[in-house]
């Protein structure tokens, strides 16, 4: 079964302001000089391009008995029977993360090994982990220092 990712405001906020940050800068740059070649904007084409294509195609995928996280650099594919803790957390910004929106599920597995990631339907998401895995235990959400 694939699960998109979520997207909240904060992410989609981020991803526009560095794509237009990225064109005002470049494309003024390239346009005021006087050897002005519309090759040039190639680069900042591709870099808008990797930077939308990850925000849109991040997703994930329980096939196999494995979960496989997507995203444009990394597929992570984790066995679903090593999976030992999922934790509900808000605002994670360290480690391994495919993840499009500040809250989401920190799944803990093998044995000191994170991913955080923020499926769009969580409860089904979590329902159907537990129908291959009835040992996950969840875990209560954990605030960080800097959450409010």
């Amino acid at each position: 079964m694939k699960f998109q990712s979520k997207k909240d405001t904060f992410y989609k906020l981020l991803v526009l302001s560095i794509a237009l940050i990225l064109n005002a800068f470049f494309v003024t740059d390239f346009i005021q000089s006087e050897d002005f070649s519309p090759w040039q904007l190639l680069p900042v084409l591709i870099i808008n391009y990797i930077i939308f294509y990850t925000y849109l195609k991040t997703r994930y995928e329980i096939k196999d008995g494995n979960l496989i996280c997507m995203s444009l650099f990394s597929k992570d594919i984790i066995p679903i029977d090593r999976i030992h803790s999922l934790t509900f957390q808000n605002k994670y910004l360290f480690g391994s993360h495919p993840a499009t929106a500040k809250s989401g599920l920190l799944i803990s597995y093998k044995t000191f090994q994170n991913i955080y990631i923020t499926p769009e339907h969580q409860e089904i998401f979590i329902e159907k982990l537990l129908q291959l895995n009835a040992n996950i235990t969840m875990k209560e959400f954990k605030r960080n220092l800097t959450n409010t």
